[in-house]
């Protein structure tokens, strides 16, 4: 049991519910998979760069923008902070108007939330085909993933094979 000692003792650190700890877990999990995959090596860059920023903007500015958005509608709601967080069927002693306030303000903090973190997002791919152009000089995807060379290497192939006449 020795042997597994290391690898059960770094997935037990993995299993907590931390930014830090579920950012390594899923985006190693994705990453590794579609790395397996990938056609080319401009294609992992690609998929490396995506995958991690993607999970960089959820795991780290999701959690830090909401709790600033809480306190910002916990204010202007006069409420708790800590009402917003809650499932509202676990929210007591609250009257029909604070149950109003308090939905309005988790509305808010999500929608401000993530519409800020949405351009970001979208951004992203722009970014990503932006870089590989730099990088590799590609511009177009069948370049980016090797298909370009593998067409004229069948076609090649196949002028090779046909009887000339």
């Amino acid at each position: 049991m020795s042997n597994l000692s290391l690898p059960s003792k770094l997935l037990k650190g993995m299993e907590t519910s931390s930014s830090i700890g579920m950012f390594a877990r899923d985006t190693g999990g994705c990453l590794i998979s579609k790395l397996a995959v990938s056609r080319s090596s401009d294609e992992a860059k690609e998929i490396g760069f995506a995958e991690t920023a993607e999970s960089a903007l959820f795991y780290f500015t999701a959690p830090a923008l909401s709790k600033i958005f809480s306190n910002i509608y916990a204010n202007k709601y006069n409420i708790s902070k800590e009402n917003i967080s809650q499932p509202l069927n676990t929210v007591k002693n609250v009257t029909g108007e604070q149950i109003k306030n308090i939905k309005l303000a988790k509305f808010g903090q999500i929608a401000s939330t993530f519409s800020i973190i949405l351009p970001f997002v979208f951004a992203i791919a722009p970014l990503r085909n932006l870089l590989t152009y730099e990088q590799s000089g590609k511009d177009e995807f069948v370049s980016v993933v090797g298909l370009k060379e593998n067409k004229k290497e069948n076609n090649k192939k196949e002028s090779e094979k046909k009887p000339q006449a």
